[in-house]
Order: structure tokens, then C-alpha cells, then sequence
């Protein structure tokens, strides 16, 4: 029992401490907001207030050409940049919209409105003035770029005052190709004058009789200026240059030149003002020999020691020997060999002979020869001939024989191999 009157008594006192900071709580939140904490108005009761304030102070100028600045410095052109400056000025001169407080107590919804504020007029200052800055100058296009307009007046054509000196002076040159040296010529223009747009040589190239052109005019490069330029209003110069003339097999579209008589070649020196005017001066004929355009000699010269015939290693035909032909194509096939010192086989020296019974011989090449030396020039040379040959001058159902006929470059041969026996095609083959 006494147990229990222990317990009791401990929690009156635990109900004693909880009333008094109930009542505390209360107290205190009285004073601090004379609301109790677990008050369910928790928004507050007052009104947004969107009027300017009070405050007076000067703002800072803000120049809108800043603005153009900007965008110009982007890329935009002067015209592109003004119209979006304008366009931007126009939206800031718009008002700027209210905005409606929002009354949660039920009131009717309260409207502020703007009231107009003069703007204070900014004191005087020695400001910097509004320099313009530069515009960015656009990129450069593809487009052309005009040639030098000519001066008003500029009508006289540049003179060749002086043609200089020709190195060497216009004789018979002994090898197909030269340099010809021009100095100390001198170019006037008279006043006013557009100035010398080119020095130059030029050449041309004909048959000994002049009937023929075999190389339409050729020209140098620029001359170089050695003294002098703008004087007065006109010019007058100094130039230095040269040019090689040469003549080498297919110089041209025109077939070799054999003669009679070298090749003339006619030699000028041009110039032009920067109005289009031209003056010239012919120093005169060079000759080359008619040999200068002849085409190189073989690569492959026979080899003095090439006595040794070559050797016809085999030869197959189809259809085979024996056959009573239907076309006059028949495809041959032909092995050869050439010893050592070997100046080569060409194509013309693989060859198919066929001899009628009633007499007469008709020989032609065996296409696509394939062929080389074995270890170089001079030592064994090693090939195949294989293709297909058409039969000519045959009688209906004649006939003939075939042969493989086989010769090299220096001409040690020919080697003959075969007896091939065929009967033409029943309609013959032409001749």
C-alpha cells in the first residue's frame, strides 16, 4: 500500500511541473505576439506594398548607343545594328505592368497604382563627349578584284625606248634548248601614264620556209625592274630578264618536223601600260636543228654480242591440228627464250605464219606478249605470247599449214617451228 501512495504522490508532481510551464508558455507568447503558438491564422495580415520608395538618389546615366556599339562589334553592319538599337529604345519606352496583391481575408483585391515620379534632372558634369567608335569593317569577299583603273587621259601607248642588249644575238643555236638574257632595256610611258603593267619576251615557232607554225607564242615570265619607275607624271625604266627556248619531241600536236632546213624561232619583246596599251620590238631569228623534235631513240639497242638464236619453247593452237575449221579466228599460245646475251623479244618478233597448199605465205604478230629479262639487261629473257589471230586469203575448204615463227631484237633468227595442218571454213576467210 505504501508502494502505491509513492507512486501517486510522483506523479502529482509530474503533473505540477506540466501545468506550470503551460502557464509559463502562455505568458510569454502573450506578450510576443498576443497569439497563442498553435493559432491557425498563420498568414500574415498585412498588404504587399509595390509604391516606390522614398529614396531620392541619384542613379547613373546609361548612354543606349552602347547598345549599337555592341552589336556592331558582333559582326552586324552600321544599318543592321541602328535598326535593332531602334527596336530595343521602343521596348523600353513601353510601361511595365502592375501587378494585383493577392488578400486572403476575403477583401475586394487591391490595385496598386503606379504614381509618376519626376525623374531628377542630373547635375552638370564635365562628362566625356560620345566618341563614335569604329565600325568592324566587313570580311574581305571572293568577289574580283577590279583591275588598276587607267588616269583620265591616259591615251599614249608605252614606247620601247631602248630594246636593250640580246644574249646571245639571234643566230643558229647548237642545242635544242637555251636561254636568251635581255638587259638594260628601257620602257617610257608619257604623262599621264597608268604605269607599266608587264616586260616580257615572246617567241614563236615555225618550219624553215615559215608555212607551218609548230608552236603558237610562248612568253616569259616578267622582267625585273633594274632602275628608274614614276617620273612626272609618266614613266620611265629599267628592266632585266630572260627566257628559255626549247625544242623537244612533242613539243607539240603537230607531226615531226624533218625539214628541209632547221626550225626558225622568231624572238619579240612586249610590253603593256596598266590601260591596255602594248608596244613590241623583233630582235629576230634563231634556228634548231630539224632533229630537236625527233622522237628518243629505243631504249632497247641490241646488244653487239647477241649472236645466239632464241628458241620457240612451244606453241599450242585451238582449235588443235588436224581441225576442219568453222571460223577463221584461231587462239595461239606461244612459250620463247632468248639466251643469254640477250638484246630481248619485241612483239613483232612472235609471229604465226600459215602457207597455203596453193601456194603464198601470210604472217602476223601473236598479241599480248609478256616477256622480261631475268636478272637484267643482257641475261636470259624469258616470255609468252597468247592471243587471237585471224586467218586471211583462204579458199573455201582449202588447205594450209601453220607455223610459229620466232625472231629477237638483233635479228639472230628467224626461227621457224610447227607444221600445223587445218582445213579452212567452208565459206573461206577474206583476204
Amino acid at each position: 500500500m505504501k508502494k502505491r501512495r509513492w507512486v501517486f504522490r510522483a506523479f502529482g508532481v509530474f503533473l505540477a511541473i506540466v501545468a506550470v510551464m503551460v502557464a509559463a508558455a502562455i505568458v510569454l507568447n502573450s506578450a510576443a505576439a498576443a497569439s497563442l503558438p498553435f493559432s491557425m491564422a498563420l498568414r500574415s495580415k498585412l498588404y504587399a506594398d509595390y509604391s516606390q520608395e522614398g529614396s531620392q538618389g541619384v542613379l547613373g546615366a546609361f548612354r543606349l548607343s552602347i547598345i549599337g556599339d555592341a552589336l556592331r562589334d558582333l559582326g552586324l553592319s552600321p544599318k543592321e545594328a541602328d535598326q535593332q538599337t531602334a527596336g530595343i529604345k521602343i521596348a523600353l519606352d513601353d510601361p511595365v505592368p502592375t501587378a494585383t496583391a493577392l488578400n486572403f481575408e476575403g477583401d475586394d483585391p487591391y490595385t496598386a497604382t503606379p504614381t509618376v515620379t519626376p525623374t531628377p534632372t542630373p547635375t552638370v558634369m564635365n562628362t566625356p563627349t560620345n566618341t563614335p567608335r569604329p565600325t568592324k569593317t566587313p570580311l574581305p569577299t571572293s568577289t574580283k578584284k577590279p583591275t588598276t583603273a587607267a588616269p583620265a587621259g591616259d591615251t599614249a601607248s608605252p614606247v620601247i625606248a631602248d630594246p636593250g642588249v640580246i644574249s646571245p644575238i639571234p643566230t643558229a643555236l647548237a642545242s635544242c634548248s637555251r636561254v636568251l638574257t635581255v638587259t638594260n632595256s628601257r620602257i617610257t610611258d608619257a604623262a599621264p601614264s597608268s604605269g607599266i603593267k608587264y616586260v616580257k619576251l615572246k617567241y614563236k615557232v615555225y618550219d624553215n620556209a615559215e608555212t607551218k607554225i609548230y608552236a603558237g607564242y610562248i612568253y616569259s615570265a616578267p622582267f625585273s625592274i633594274c632602275s628608274g619607275g614614276p617620273t612626272g607624271g609618266g614613266w620611265d625604266a629599267c628592266y632585266d630578264g630572260s627566257m628559255t627556248v626549247s625544242i623537244s619531241p612533242g613539243f607539240s600536236a603537230q607531226p615531226d618536223y624533218t625539214g628541209p632546213g632547221p626550225f626558225k624561232i622568231k624572238v619579240w619583246l612586249i610590253t603593256e601600260d596598266n590601260a591596255g596599251k602594248t608596244d613590241s620590238h623583233f630582235y629576230g631569228y634563231y634556228t634548231m636543228s630539224e632533229s630537236c623534235d625527233d622522237p628518243p631513240p629505243p631504249t632497247n639497242t641490241p646488244i653487239p654480242m647477241d649472236t645466239t638464236h632464241p628458241s620457240l619453247l612451244s606453241l599450242s593452237m585451238s582449235p588443235p591440228s588436224g581441225s576442219v575449221l568453222t571460223s577463221c579466228d584461231l587462239i595461239a599460245d606461244m612459250d620463247v627464250f632468248d639466251p643469254a646475251f640477250s638484246a630481248g623479244i619485241s612483239a613483232s618478233g612472235v609471229q604465226i605464219k600459215h602457207t597455203r597448199v596453193s601456194g603464198g605465205d601470210y604472217s602476223q604478230p601473236i598479241p599480248g606478249l609478256l616477256g622480261d629479262f631475268v636478272s637484267g639487261p643482257g641475261s636470259d629473257w624469258v616470255g609468252n605470247a597468247t592471243g587471237t589471230i585471224t586467218l586471211r586469203g583462204l579458199a573455201p575448204a582449202e588447205p594450209f599449214t601453220l607455223y610459229g615463227v620466232l625472231d629477237d631484237i638483233a635479228g639472230a633468227g628467224p626461227v621457224q617451228w610447227g607444221n600445223l595442218d587445218y582445213t579452212a571454213p567452208s565459206v573461206g576467210c577474206p583476204p
